[in-house]
């Protein structure tokens, strides 16, 4: 399969060639353990410019799921096993401090759920966003999980009011049936130690 070729299921997932409480114990060890850097996913591999177009073209498509609020299909990108993690600052360690948002799936799923459900009020009027993504580089492998790095620009319209978001993000993608699934997704914002105000939305 060439970056050309990549293809897209009905799930919203990227095809790829050959290949509780949300802020419980096990999902803060793990965050824990991830914020300890990314060589524990494994010795970066060489570029291989095939599957970092195949991953950058799955964060595409996270992206567009988000800023089209198709909710349903976004989490349906995200493994059972998933961790969803937002640290609060830059040294933010999520078994002493509070975090920003740190969710397993089942809490992902309850988020959706509000989102759909017209009663999120902090989210009444919705907003609008638009995900801009670049620096795109496969930093880690390990047991066919890629750790994938990337830089995101988060523009959010609420109330006549626009705010910036800007992120160093990590994905761990693990390959399912021929597709990615989002293991764990870790995005650093780069003002995340200061107020933030209605931080409310799916980053």
């Amino acid at each position: 399969m060439s970056a050309g070729e990549t293809a897209v299921s009905a799930a919203g997932q990227v095809a790829v060639d050959g290949g509780a409480a949300g802020a419980g114990a096990k999902e803060a060890n793990a965050a824990g353990a991830a914020a300890a850097g990314v060589a524990a996913a494994g010795a970066a591999p060489t570029f291989d410019a095939v599957r970092t177009a195949e991953a950058a073209a799955f964060l595409y498509l996270e992206a567009e799921l988000l800023d089209d609020r198709r909710f349903d299909e976004w989490l349906g990108l995200y493994s059972q096993d998933a961790v969803y993690w937002i640290p609060q600052g830059p040294d933010a360690d999520p078994r002493r401090q509070v975090q920003l948002m740190l969710d397993d799936r089942r809490r992902l799923a309850e988020r959706v759920l509000r989102l759909r459900s017209g009663h999120a009020y902090s989210q009444d009027p919705p907003s609008r966003t638009a995900h801009l993504i670049g620096n795109v580089r496969i930093v880690g492998e390990a047991d066919g999980v890629l750790t994938v790095a990337s830089v995101q620009l988060i523009t959010e319209m609420r109330k006549g009011r626009q705010a910036q978001y800007t992120a160093r993000v990590l994905h761990e993608l693990a390959p399912v049936e021929g597709r990615f699934s989002i293991r764990r997704k870790e995005a650093r914002l780069v003002n995340g130690d200061v107020p933030l105000g209605n931080v409310t939305f799916l980053i």
